[in-house]
């Protein structure tokens, strides 16, 4: 009986190496962006790739918005409400209905992408993640109460 799991083990075994042998490994291959790229910042808090394919980097100068060619660059305006709450982007996600949800260290917004610009959810509180649950309920953390949920 032992020489028959024996024989079994070592068979399994054998086909998991020949599989392995023989899989595609991904072809990797990373890009270094800098300020002299178009970046903001040279030093990124988050980073979050949306369904779109735009690569969103947060930095403390304002959000980054990558479309493979070059950066788009969204900051806090006196001048204008609809601008980001903060320039301090410290954490970011896309939920389940394809928003962006940036979380700043002045608060929380709502990127919309038809006008390009930002519905302010949460203010003069410094977000520091958002998760999302099954139910749709972005739950997030912030300095001010340690956590807090919110339907949006």
């Amino acid at each position: 009986m032992k020489a028959i799991c024996s024989l079994g083990f070592l068979a399994f075994a054998w086909v998991v190496c020949i599989f392995s042998a023989f899989s595609q490994q991904p072809d990797l291959q990373f890009e270094n962006y800098t300020v002299d790229d178009g970046l903001s910042q040279s030093y990124v808090n988050c980073i979050l790739q949306d369904r779109e394919g735009f690569m969103w980097f947060g930095t403390a100068d304002g959000l980054n918005r990558f479309d493979g060619y070059s950066f788009t660059i969204f900051r806090h305006s006196e001048d204008n409400t609809n601008s980001l709450i903060g320039n301090g982007i410290l954490t970011l996600l896309q939920d389940g209905s394809g928003r962006i949800l940036i979380g700043t260290h002045r608060g929380l917004d709502i990127y919309n992408s038809r006008e390009e610009n930002f519905i302010h959810v949460l203010s003069d509180s410094q977000v520091t993640s958002i998760v999302e649950d099954g139910e749709r309920v972005e739950r997030f953390s912030y300095l001010r109460h340690n956590l807090q949920a919110l339907v949006v």
